[in-house]
């Protein structure tokens, strides 16, 4: 749920005021985003303007959707370690040198 709460924040930042109207548009936009990733906007975008949405607006969806999974990726890998003895973090290292280049490609809608 927190997840969801900081997606709605920071469409409208809490230190604003907003009407009812706006508020609902940055609901809706947030569960898009929560459920779908940030592209799931893009159909939104090109109703709202008619004729599409442009080459950069799907870009730059698309790379809020990666760091999404890049960060969510991190965060898992630092907890795994956390729980690790120290014996068994130099075993993992050296198996593998530096793995943030393989993300996992299982990307769960909702679940970053």
């Amino acid at each position: 749920m927190k997840v969801f709460i900081s997606i709605l924040w920071s469409f409208a930042p809490k230190n604003r005021y907003y009407p009812g109207s706006i508020v609902d548009v940055c609901v809706a936009l947030a569960v898009l985003v929560y459920n779908a990733g940030y592209q799931s906007i893009i159909p939104v975008v090109e109703q709202l303007t008619g004729d599409g949405s442009g080459y950069h607006t799907r870009v730059a969806m698309e790379r809020c959707d990666k760091l999404r999974v890049y960060y969510e990726h991190k965060k898992r890998k630092a907890d795994v370690r956390a729980k690790m003895t120290e014996e068994e973090r130099k075993q993992q290292e050296e198996k593998e040198q530096d793995d943030d280049e393989q993300l996992d490609d299982s990307y769960l809608p909702g679940a970053y």
